[in-house]
């Protein structure tokens, strides 16, 4: 970059910097200041960072961020370089000023990037900005507003009984869970907010057992190695516990009734296994950080990846039944719900469009009655399912709005807890009366669909902060349990 084009980058930054600080004092807010981030052979400087708005807001978020090259060789930039991550969705560019072309960088020259996004600002919720280029495999994140309180707000309480059971001698957020053969409550503590992983220096996450009668809480702290925080967890036949651990991209296995780790596989380097099931004794797992779903091998601890036919997919949860894969494909700027068949021999991911234009973030998944996927839409306050038998992989067959063979229902507008605006986030089926269990993380609701009516009753929790988050689930009795993320505590609902 020669001096005129760092004057002129100086120049915009300041008059950025001054627009923001008189919004900000119209406001009474303080705006963050710019923040930087240094790689092998290269750095970033994000000159406008996303500023918390009360209010959830879909336009778009515009980004200035100068790329340096302090390496000796030339590299590109492209628009699939960049994700914002706001509570474990991923966004991707909507559009950026440099055309359809990379934009190569010099040896010791730099650029400046101008990226748009298409998605909310919730406050207290962290931001983040990745950088993970494609010809390397150094990931930068770069927080956005890491230092944002959380709202605490009270509501009324819910109108069904709802026990909640503390957990905060733990690592604290709780976040995936499974119950074992005897009915013992097991769920995943990272002990931060995965946005998309942990900061650096997070200490070893734990798992934690609540136990069936007694409701007693025991932990296992993870053994102390970084990036050893677990997010989800499933059981196998033997009743051993498997979990995932994004930031180091390991899977583990837990001995419950040895009370011990039996021990952690490295899979794809960066490729950061999220959401796992089992089939036909194999692990399958969503690799949320890259655009593939794994396997794993309990007792031969191989793995394998298969790539999604959507570059930038960014696959976040996962189900089986009857040798199918399905899963959600988060990524704004894809949309996607995608299964993998087990019966053919050749291994190919068939993905179906959602809706069109593009408008949701596809979260967790569950597995209906009839073999039909449910899934949670996270900020665009939906869930939807497909008919496999009437739509079409790769093919949406309407110019706009849902695509054949699905059906998406909204949610019902929260009444209280609505100032965050609001996140579609677990979801767990009840065959026994065909309902369809789901949580809003952002608005503190748990409770049902109803597919025949096409009716949603949900009960708000006491505390809006509780975020009930990705790990809701159904015991044996059918009633539902849930983790509170922000409260530290994991909640049960009966009916």
């Amino acid at each position: 970059m020669t001096r005129l084009e760092l004057a002129i980058f100086s120049l915009i930054a300041l008059g950025l910097l001054i627009f923001h600080g008189l919004s900000a004092v119209k406001s009474d807010a303080q705006q963050p200041a710019p923040v930087s981030l240094r790689l092998r052979g290269r750095s970033l400087s994000v000159s406008a960072p996303i500023r918390d708005s009360p209010l959830q807001d879909p336009a778009h978020r515009d980004l200035t961020v100068m790329l340096s090259n302090a390496s000796s060789r030339s590299f590109s930039v492209s628009p699939s370089d960049f994700t914002l991550s706001v509570q474990g969705d991923t966004f991707g560019v909507q559009r950026w000023n440099a055309g359809t072309a990379p934009v190569p960088i010099a040896p010791r020259h730099s650029d400046v990037i101008r990226l748009a996004f298409s998605a909310p600002r919730i406050a207290g919720q962290a931001t983040t900005l990745v950088y993970r280029p494609a010809d390397t495999s150094i990931t930068g994140v770069v927080p956005l507003n890491a230092s944002s309180p959380r709202p605490l707000s009270t509501a009324s309480r819910a109108r069904v009984a709802v026990g909640t059971f503390p957990v905060s001698r733990g690592a604290g957020d709780p976040w995936g869970t499974a119950f074992d053969r005897w009915g013992n409550l097991w769920f995943a503590e990272p002990g931060c907010d995965f946005a998309p992983t942990c900061p650096a220096g997070t200490p070893p996450g734990q798992i934690g057992e609540l136990k069936a009668f007694s409701h007693v809480v025991v932990f296992y702290t993870l053994p102390n190695i970084p990036g050893n925080q677990p997010i989800f967890l499933a059981f196998d036949r033997s009743g051993d516990l498997w979990f995932t651990t994004p930031n180091n991209s390991k899977i583990g296995e837990f001995r419950p009734s040895a009370g011990k780790f039996i021990g952690q596989w490295a899979v794809t380097a960066g490729s950061g296994p999220w959401d796992l099931t089992f089939s036909n004794r194999t692990i399958w797992y969503t690799e949320h950080l890259v655009s593939a779903v794994g396997t794993f091998s309990p007792s031969t601890h191989r793995h394998r990846d298969y790539p999604t036919p959507s570059a930038n997919s960014n696959p976040y949860g996962i189900a089986a039944e009857h040798g199918l894969i399905w899963f959600t494909e988060n990524n704004s700027t894809v949309d996607r719900v995608a299964v993998f068949n087990t019966h053919k021999r050749r291994h190919a991911i068939s993905e179906y469009q959602i809706v069109r234009p593009l408008s949701g973030t596809p979260h967790m998944i569950a597995i209906g009655p009839r073999g039909h996927p449910w899934w949670t839409e996270g900020f665009s306050n939906t869930i939807a399912t497909l008919d496999p038998d009437s739509a079409k992989p790769g093919r949406c067959r309407t110019r706009s709005g849902t695509c054949k063979g699905v059906r998406r229902f909204a949610l019902t507008a929260a009444t209280s807890c609505s100032t965050n605006g609001a996140h579609a986030s677990g979801i767990a089926i009840q065959r026994s009366r065909d309902l369809v269990w789901l949580d809003n993380s952002l608005t503190a609701q748990v409770g049902s669909f109803d597919p025949r009516s096409h009716t949603f009753d949900l009960d708000t929790l006491s505390d809006c902060d509780d975020h009930p988050h990705d790990g809701l689930t159904l015991d044996s009795a059918d009633k539902v349990w849930f983790d509170e993320e922000f409260g530290s505590a994991i909640g049960e609902l009966t009916p």
